[in-house]
């Protein structure tokens, strides 16, 4: 992948702003720059993002007065552009906490969280995920939530959908993000990660008896909807159907995903968690 600017050589002496200690490399976690400045390109957001990585004023000092943490990133896009900031074998000392010791943080430009993302920027995302999901062997895919225990991965994540950024009142990349890159790349899915997709939308909209959405588009807004109510099920990938089959069973006939219901699904094997909006009073 092309890389127009590499700021490491700037970085590397401030200590304070990158770490070793990797576990490994199972997903992506998504940002968004936010600079809070209306009206800004992609581009403004590049540059400003960039010069604040390689800054000596990108510090938080201890009780002590020395140099604590920064914010950093693995890499930025914006304005068509690529930034490679911290080499992928270290982790940032400030990112996502305890999720950054086993993915790639990646900043993508937006001002404003109202801002939509420049296209360009949306190609270049897939084409980053692409080569690290070769790289590294993890599968690439929207992933709903990442617990404090890291529990979740492999895939994608937005950093508005792990603990620590669920802590932090953190709300990028955001939904402005995921329509145009889920639009962009629906078509990569594979066939088990569709249907997976629209079998558990239709769940959600209320089918008791397990009617599909036919398009990735009909389904898309359970998947941006689902942080209001706190469902959750963790499934493995292998065992998907016969979990859902069974949930749609547990509803009366002719009932709703709208009724006060509580289920919880587990398996003991790596796999995907859905933390779903269902219109009714989890309990």
């Amino acid at each position: 992948m092309r890389i127009d600017d590499d700021i490491w050589n700037d970085v590397r002496p401030h200590q304070w702003k990158w770490q070793v200690g990797r576990i490994d490399t199972v997903g992506i976690i998504w940002h968004a720059t936010r600079s809070g400045i209306p009206n800004r390109t992609g581009l403004q957001e590049y540059y400003s993002a960039l010069n604040w990585f390689k800054s000596p004023n990108n510090v938080v000092r201890d009780s002590a007065g020395n140099p604590w943490y920064g914010g950093l990133a693995h890499y930025i896009v914006g304005g068509g552009r690529v930034c490679r900031v911290l080499p992928e074998e270290y982790v940032p000392r400030f990112s996502a906490g305890t999720h950054d010791f086993r993915a790639i943080s990646i900043e993508v430009g937006q001002g404003t969280n109202d801002t939509p993302y420049d296209p360009r920027d949306i190609e270049i995302c897939h084409e980053l995920a692409e080569e690290l999901s070769s790289r590294y062997g993890f599968h690439l895919g929207r992933i709903p939530f990442v617990d404090g225990d890291n529990r979740g991965w492999p895939g994608e994540v937005g950093h508005e959908d792990t603990a620590q950024g669920r802590q932090s009142g953190k709300s990028d990349p955001g939904p402005l993000f995921w329509q145009s890159y889920m639009a962009e790349g629906k078509n990569e899915m594979n066939e088990k990660e569709r249907r997976l997709m629209l079998l558990m939308a239709s769940v959600l909209a209320g089918h008791p008896n397990g009617e599909e959405f036919k398009t990735v588009e009909e389904a898309l807004p359970f998947y941006e909807s689902y942080e209001a109510n706190d469902l959750r099920f963790s499934i493995g990938l292998g065992q998907t159907q016969a979990l859902l089959n069974k949930h749609i069973n547990e509803h009366p006939a002719g009932g709703s995903a709208d009724s006060d219901h509580k289920h919880e699904i587990e398996v003991d094997a790596p796999g995907i968690v859905f933390r779903a909006k269902t219109g009714g009073k989890v309990k």
